[in-house]
Parts: structure tokens; C-alpha cells; sequence
């Protein structure tokens, strides 16, 4: 899990959504965590099948996360919300963009 905590950190620095979503791969927590979200395997497969490059439970739940593209934004939200859909479960998407970074406010 360090090494996968080291690729997240690596991959968000240089911006790079392949090393994000292979970063976000937790082999430990998640699993556990997985079982407590209806239909998670199944939104799962289906954000990367349309192209997330890392989907994960948003700390302990019940939020699910993908990363993507910005141009597979609308694509992985609708796979998400339908698999989401065919597990019975409601839910929402929100698509946001990766922040510019930290910034030094001075008063």
C-alpha cells in the first residue's frame, strides 16, 4: 500500500489520470469497504470499461470515486449512474476537475 500511495502522489503531481487510478488501487481497505455499497463491483467494471482509470470508495463510504479524463467525464458518470441504477441504488454524479493546487492567500 505505500507503493500505491506513492503512485497516487506522483501521479497527481505530474497530472497524469493513468498513474492516479493505478495509485487508487487499494488492495487492503477497500475490498472491506466495497461489501458495505450496494452494487460497487458492478459500477466498478462498468467506470472502467468506459474508461476511469481508477475508481475506489471515497473514504468509508458510501461515496464511490472515478478518475478520468476530462473528456471521459460524461461517458464514466452515466456507466456509474446506470450500473448504480440496475443495483436499485439512487444516486448522483458530480464531475469536477483536478484543482490548480495550493494557493498562498496573503491579508
Amino acid at each position: 500500500t505505500v507503493g500505491r500511495a506513492a503512485t497516487l502522489a506522483v501521479g497527481m503531481c505530474r497530472r497524469d489520470a493513468d498513474l492516479v487510478g493505478a495509485g487508487m488501487d487499494d488492495r487492503v481497505v477497500t475490498p472491506a469497504r466495497a461489501e458495505l455499497i450496494n452494487g460497487y463491483h458492478e459500477v466498478r467494471k462498468a467506470a472502467l470499461d468506459a474508461g476511469a482509470t481508477g475508481v475506489t470508495v471515497s473514504g468509508a463510504g458510501p461515496s464511490v470515486l472515478g478518475v478520468c479524463q476530462a473528456a471521459d467525464r460524461t461517458r464514466v458518470a452515466g456507466a456509474m449512474l446506470e450500473a448504480f441504477d440496475e443495483a436499485d441504488v439512487d444516486a448522483r454524479a458530480y464531475k469536477t476537475r483536478v484543482g490548480r493546487g495550493a494557493e498562498v492567500f496573503e491579508s
